[in-house]
């Protein structure tokens, strides 16, 4: 079990009973006690539990005390979230012991290394800081971070020479909008270069992204249809770009949760 369905398994069951002990979730979901407490942490920080002595009790929230703008940025974000946790599952099913792997700053890059917190013998390259941080405190990963200034905003480092003294086995990139006139489109220009660096020394480019993204258009082009051979989504992806990347031997795999 990968760690976002565990993640999600400990959710239920939590809503279920109210409350849980780190003992009986270790034994249902066959892992150490030190992963429960590591899951029950991140669970806290999203505000649905309350950790106690030996387990967690369930946070039950009256929506009427959230400062309203607040609370919509937080939905919009998690429903962001959700979309990610839908696939990234898949996209961490793809990547092999062994395997040195790219991933983005962004919120998909977020989601898929929490998926990784269990597996073995991998290294880590990312830009983003936030990234970075979770893989250095909830992992064993060897960890790259790219040097370099940082965009104070989205935490992204924005200088990429270091990616040349790299060879990438995988590198998981997103979109911010996926046309079939127009490509792989990315709402800042960092990302562009920072792709096309990736192109020359990464074996595979993996796009992970959800499906509300396709027929939809960023400010800048990123990269055409036919550069990227492997796209990670979810099953609701639109007809006609399941028929073009058949046409086109892109290799492409789907989530099958809604």
């Amino acid at each position: 079990m990968f760690g976002i369905e565990r993640l999600q398994a400990i959710r239920e069951l939590v809503k279920e009973k109210k409350s849980v002990e780190v003992a009986y979730l270790s034994k249902e979901l066959d892992v150490s006690e030190v992963t429960i407490r590591r899951d029950l942490d991140k669970l806290e920080k999203e505000g649905l539990v309350e950790k106690t002595y030996g387990g967690a009790i369930l946070i039950e929230k009256s929506g009427a005390t959230l400062d309203e703008k607040k609370y919509k940025i937080d939905e919009e974000s998690n429903d962001e979230n959700q979309c990610f946790q839908r696939i990234t599952g898949v996209a961490a099913k793809t990547i092999e012991p062994g395997d040195t792997v790219f991933i983005g700053g962004s919120g998909m890059g977020l989601e898929l290394v929490k998926c990784l917190v269990d597996a073995k013998d991998m290294i880590i390259v990312t830009n983003n800081v936030e990234i970075a941080m979770f893989v250095y405190k909830q992992t064993d990963h060897k960890l790259v971070m790219l040097g370099g200034e940082i965009d104070m905003v989205s935490g992204n480092v924005i200088e990429f020479d270091q990616l040349d003294e790299l060879l990438i086995e995988k590198a998981f990139i997103t979109a911010d909008g996926v046309d079939l006139q127009y490509g792989y489109t990315v709402n800042e220009k960092n990302e562009v270069r920072l792709y096309k660096k990736l192109h020359q020394v990464s074996r595979d480019i993996i796009l992970v992204v959800p499906s509300d993204r396709y027929h939809r258009r960023g400010l800048v082009k990123m990269a055409p249809l036919q550069s990227i051979m492997t796209i990670v989504s979810d099953k609701e992806m639109p007809e006609d770009f399941k028929a073009f990347y058949f046409e086109n031997n892109i290799k492409v795999h789907t989530s099958m949760l809604n």
